[in-house]
């Protein structure tokens, strides 16, 4: 019997992916995470103050003032928070997510998100239903990387790939170069800041870092050596 299971739901938009992926959460007792959420949240708080969702100076002023966490009821169930209340039904509303579309691509929305990684790496580890996974396992230590590289490639898909997508608009077509030189910048950023991550002990930097290198070598079809030259030969011994 395999000591886990990696479960991908394909779909259009509406669909009800979302839908199926939490009731086979809560059925196999599997941790369900729905990194995008974190862009919806955000574009309701642009939506809610009035900014326009094309103005990324004040998008970009809004948000130190957010207080953004992601939260599990009893359930299982993922909720997110803005400022204390739960707005995990409103996020989903059509016009916030077309709001979250447009913040997505900003930098600074990204910057920002950046750092409420850091913070979310430290719970990633804490999370008491991947404890409870890992005592039932005859394989924690499988299970642990298998739980870490599924998380990396949805963050990967969700936060990552995107940046390749804004070529288009500009030279009408991506090419395969180009897209993995310009993915290799936000990635990079993202092992730096998990390496720099005080909460984390140097096992558990080592843990994300290598499931985040492997998930975007596996989504860039082992196009990495952009990202390998700025990783350079200290960073890229650490992911070995």
């Amino acid at each position: 019997m395999k000591d886990f299971y990696s479960i991908a739901i394909d779909g259009p938009s509406g669909a009800g992916k979302s839908t199926m992926a939490r009731k086979l959460a809560a059925d196999f007792g599997f941790i369900y995470v729905d990194t995008g959420a974190i862009y919806r949240t955000v574009g309701l708080a642009a939506y809610r103050a009035g900014i326009d969702r094309h103005d990324e100076p004040a998008v970009k002023a809004l948000l130190p003032k957010l207080s953004i966490e992601m939260r599990y009821n009893e359930a299982g169930e993922q909720r997110m928070f803005l400022d204390g209340e739960d707005v995990s039904a409103e996020i989903r509303l059509p016009e916030i997510s077309i709001c979250a579309s447009n913040v997505s691509a900003m930098p600074a929305v990204r910057v920002y998100l950046l750092e409420m990684q850091r913070r979310m790496a430290r719970e990633i580890f804490d999370e008491p239903r991947l404890h409870r996974c890992l005592q039932l396992s005859d394989q924690p230590d499988a299970f642990l990387q298998s739980y870490l590289q599924e998380l990396c490639a949805d963050y990967v898909r969700i936060f990552i790939l995107p940046d390749a997508s804004h070529c288009r608009s500009f030279l009408g077509f991506t090419m395969p170069g180009t897209q993995a030189a310009s993915m290799a910048v936000p990635a990079y950023d993202v092992l730096h800041n998990i390496f720099l991550s005080p909460d984390l002990t140097q096992t558990e930097q080592r843990q994300l870092a290598g499931a985040f290198y492997r998930a975007y070598r596996t989504q860039m079809n082992g196009r990495t050596q952009p990202l390998d030259e700025r990783l350079g030969d200290t960073l890229g011994r650490l992911l070995e």
